[in-house]
């Protein structure tokens, strides 16, 4: 534990000494404040060269997918050649969707905030991520929607940020298992969303980079899901906290101020 010490002599009217004064401080929280800062100023500046690079990247990459397609269109349909180009054009693609990635990650958060019940937002994404949940025989298990809190977000940034944390989970159980989620008012008093899988879990060494870019323990992926859900909740005032679950898998939470918070403040 990082403690603070200061000494202070306590000295009487005459001068003499007649005791001293420790003082011992808990540096934990003032320490974890520094390292989040340097943690920020590093994705920033990680987020803008990535973007310049990928910028740099994608317009060769058009040449080489373009011709890759037309001398893939000179071979026979079947044969090893056509495979090989359609294989050059399959990854140039998937470069493409790293790039995007890439690039909206280091793109400020301009949100487009509106009155919302986090009911309709978590509805909303579990509707889009059920096909991915079937085909991997994950049962999703809701609690607390009746009484959701409202909330001021920017729906489609929200649903982005959402959809990466609950897709992160799925594939986290590829042998299936009950992905639950959880919305209520956090004892913090902000709306809480609260997603656990029970997946093989993450190593308790590296849970503190789950939200670092480009951490990943899946074979394919770019480590940019996370990353980029971190951005957006705190672009909208929450925070993200990520711990191991009780039996096995992962909880992901998401904190978030009340829409009636935000509007008192704006006023």
């Amino acid at each position: 534990m990082p403690l603070g010490v200061s000494v202070t002599r306590i000295v009487a009217e005459d001068g003499g000494q007649v005791g001293t004064l420790y003082l011992v401080r808990d540096l934990r929280e003032v320490r974890a404040l520094q390292e989040e800062v340097r943690r920020r100023e590093k994705l920033a500046a990680v987020g803008n060269l990535a973007a310049g690079v990928a910028h740099e990247i994608r317009n060769p990459l058009s040449s080489i997918r373009g011709y890759a397609s037309y001398f893939g269109s000179k071979f026979a349909p079947d044969s090893e050649d056509r495979k090989a180009a359609q294989v050059m054009v399959r990854e140039v693609d998937r470069l493409n969707r790293v790039i995007t990635e890439l690039i909206d990650y280091s793109r400020p958060s301009e949100l487009a905030r509106r009155p919302l019940s986090l009911r309709d937002a978590v509805e909303h994404c579990l509707r889009l991520i059920r096909p991915d949940a079937e085909a991997a025989s994950v049962r999703v298990a809701t609690h607390g929607l009746e009484t959701a809190p409202m909330v001021l977000l920017d729906p489609d940034r929200f649903s982005q940020a959402l959809l990466n944390v609950l897709l992160n989970a799925v594939q986290a159980m590829p042998s299936g298992g009950t992905l639950s989620v959880t919305v209520g008012v956090a004892e913090d008093g902000r709306a809480m969303v609260e997603i656990a899988d029970e997946g093989v879990g993450i190593d308790p060494a590296d849970m503190g980079k789950i939200f670092n870019p480009y951490y990943t323990t899946k074979a394919t992926g770019t480590g940019l899901g996370l990353a980029m859900a971190l951005k957006i909740v705190e672009a909208h005032g929450g925070e993200m906290r990520a711990a191991p679950r009780s039996g096995g898998g992962t909880v992901i939470a998401m904190h978030l101020p009340l829409a009636r918070d935000i509007q008192e403040e704006e006023a």
